[in-house]
């Protein structure tokens, strides 16, 4: 999807592959639009089974055309049940439902995604001061926080990269 140029999206997929060595891995790109993770992926060749699952079919339509070598699925991660070894999520929490149950949405993700995680999760967020704009939507650190160490004995924060925002690893074991 963007997020505001392909040099920032790209600065996040890097951050993001940090979590672990991923050799022979399987990573499931949870929310992961047209593809651009795979891509990126497949360009660092990074020895990674790939699976992308978007609730928007027109993504995942066009994620396959754009990269038939992926795997790309219509799904939403709550209906996922297939355990894999890392979930990722890029910017899948950052934009405004307009039902304001946004945190809701955000708390039951992430819970399901540690589920069929075996090692882990990561995942990156907006910085509040950082948001000028009504479609975009982020939440209080600290609340974020708690959740994520009640989820997880380890949680690190990726050091800054981008002004904008910030990862999280949210490891199974510590």
């Amino acid at each position: 999807m963007g997020w505001f140029s392909k040099e920032t999206q790209e600065k996040r997929f890097e951050i993001l592959l940090q979590f672990t060595h991923w050799e022979g891995q399987t990573l499931l790109d949870v929310g992961c639009g047209l593809g651009d993770l795979y891509h990126y992926i497949k360009v660092h060749t990074f020895p990674i089974h790939y699976t992308g699952i978007d609730q928007t079919p027109l993504h995942t339509h066009y994620a396959k055309m754009a990269y038939p070598g992926g795997t790309f699925l219509t799904k939403h991660i709550l209906n996922w049940t297939q355990q894999v070894d890392v979930c990722l999520a890029s910017g899948l929490f950052n934009l405004r439902d307009h039902n304001n149950n946004e945190w809701i949405q955000f708390e039951n993700i992430l819970r399901k995604m540690i589920a069929v995680s075996k090692q882990g999760v990561a995942f990156n967020l907006l910085n509040p001061q950082e948001i000028h704009t009504n479609d975009l939507v982020s939440y209080n650190k600290e609340k974020v926080m708690a959740l994520c160490q009640s989820l997880s004995k380890k949680v690190i924060e990726a050091p800054p990269y981008l002004a904008n925002d910030y990862t999280l690893f949210l490891y199974k074991n510590p």
